[in-house]
């Protein structure tokens, strides 16, 4: 059941920061603008079913919240009381978390980002609660480097300690806001960076690359029945179209042995949904799915604020 939480894990757990490098003449940190529909203050949340096969076993939720001179408080195992304050922020912060259902396992996961309108990492929180054991990594971002602490059931783990010169370094929980603000029409766009892992105490690798289209079938963003009868008239008898999302496709390549690849699609149009559960306008680069072999991650609610 641990496999079911490889994704999260590794994108946003496992790993200290990444340095990224792009496959063009062209800085891909230059290109990167935010996607946002939401106001500064508001939020974008979007809810994803896990599922192993057919079975729904959990869920998880990104939120991405653009700040405009905000004060906010984020979780720091060395900080008096467990709390890191920022004062008059303007960037993004990003949360994630995954509950299991329980069934199998009620595996937990928590993860904050915060980072710069120019997309400069400033602060990191990761917490899991696998197998009853808690891990808490905490990454702190200066203009010369990136120092991480690593803390198992509340104690710190010393030897997994890391300052790492900070030359052009992203933190890779920033992955999902990265892609979210990356021209991602472009067919031969790639991702590349090296990622030093305070877990494994190895360099990962990951790979981010375009690879295609698909239509993907999101039963949760099917928009409202039409009437297509006049009163008084028998409704048509044929059937519907079945509903589908054309995708980009995106293949994740890593490094780390305890998955090497998976998959996630973006949505290609900005997605307006009416339906009896969701009601949002044009909302950009829309991650729909994410696989890795017999699990995936599929969108059930978006939430605009």
């Amino acid at each position: 059941m641990k496999k079911a939480l490889l994704i999260v894990l590794i994108l946003l757990v496992a790993a200290s920061p990444i340095a990224l490098t792009a496959c063009s003449n062209v800085s891909q940190a230059q290109l990167l603008s935010t996607a946002y529909v939401c106001k500064a203050g508001g939020y974008e949340l979007f809810t994803y079913d896990v599922y192993e096969k057919t079975d729904v076993i959990g869920e998880m939720t990104l939120k991405f919240e653009p700040l405009t001179k905000a004060d906010v408080s984020v979780p720091d195992k060395t900080a008096e009381g467990d709390e890191r304050s920022f004062t008059s922020f303007s960037g993004s912060l990003l949360t994630m978390t995954l509950q299991m259902n329980g069934v199998k396992t009620n595996d937990t996961m928590t993860s904050k980002v915060l980072y710069t309108n120019a997309f400069t990492p400033v602060y990191s929180y990761k917490k899991s609660v696998i197998g009853g054991v808690t891990k808490e990594m905490q990454v702190s971002y200066s203009s010369k480097y990136a120092r991480t602490k690593l803390f198992v059931d509340g104690k710190e783990d010393k030897t997994s300690t890391q300052k790492i010169k900070n030359t052009t370094v992203f933190d890779n929980e920033m992955l999902y806001a990265i892609v979210r603000a990356t021209k991602v029409t472009d067919s031969s766009y790639s991702l590349s960076f090296s990622c030093p892992n305070a877990l494994t105490a190895s360099l990962d690798s990951i790979t981010v690359a375009r690879s295609g289209a698909v239509n993907e079938k999101i039963k949760a963003l099917e928009p409202k029945e039409e009437q297509t009868a006049a009163a008084g008239e028998d409704a048509a008898t044929t059937e519907p179209e079945e509903f589908s999302i054309p995708a980009y496709l995106f293949k994740i390549s890593t490094g780390n042995r305890y998955a090497d690849s998976y998959s996630m699609s973006i949505a290609k149009s900005d997605l307006t949904v009416h339906n009896d559960t969701i009601d949002v306008e044009k909302v950009k680069k829309v991650i729909l799915k994410i696989t890795e072999g017999d699990f995936s991650y599929i969108l059930k609610g978006i939430t605009i604020d």
